[in-house]
């Protein structure tokens, strides 16, 4: 077939000769060309003619809403179950794990002689972990005092 029979089957614009010198590994890119059909946006339709859609878009919504992804289903497993929501108010948690250092403690000092090593080292464990947690709840409640003050 002849070339100028494959530029008329052709569309686009017509093929340039290619130099080799562009394509050396010595020289980088010197030029990139695109070209794209230019194409109408579709005008949307008058607002007279759009009718709300009933009853499906609300199921297919329902359905969307309710489905299970992986990130619900880890949430679910690891979100704790609280019976005493009141807990979750931050004045109410922090008086329960003092009251809680201080029944441990109180449970150490009663019980130093008469119960087992097993016991002792769990309740020092357990003080241990109470302060942790407390010290821990301290640095962040004084990073959020510092992100609201600015």
């Amino acid at each position: 077939m002849d070339p100028n029979q494959q530029q008329q089957k052709r569309k686009g614009p017509p093929l340039k000769p290619v130099d080799p010198e562009q394509y050396s590994f010595d020289i980088g890119l010197v030029k990139i060309t695109t070209y794209r059909k230019k194409k109408r946006p579709q005008p949307l339709p008058p607002v007279a003619d759009i009718h709300p859609c009933v009853g499906k878009m609300e199921e297919r919504l329902r359905t969307i809403i309710d489905l299970k992804t992986f990130e619900s289903i880890l949430f679910d497993v690891m979100r704790p179950d609280v019976k005493d929501r009141t807990l979750l108010v931050p004045v109410r948690f922090r008086q329960r794990v003092a009251k809680l250092r201080q029944s441990v403690g109180e449970a150490m000092a009663n019980m130093h002689g008469h119960v087992a090593d097993e016991l002792d080292t769990l309740l020092s464990d357990l003080e241990e972990q109470l302060d942790a947690d407390a010290g821990r709840n301290e640095l962040l409640e004084q990073y959020r005092l510092m992100i609201l003050l600015g």
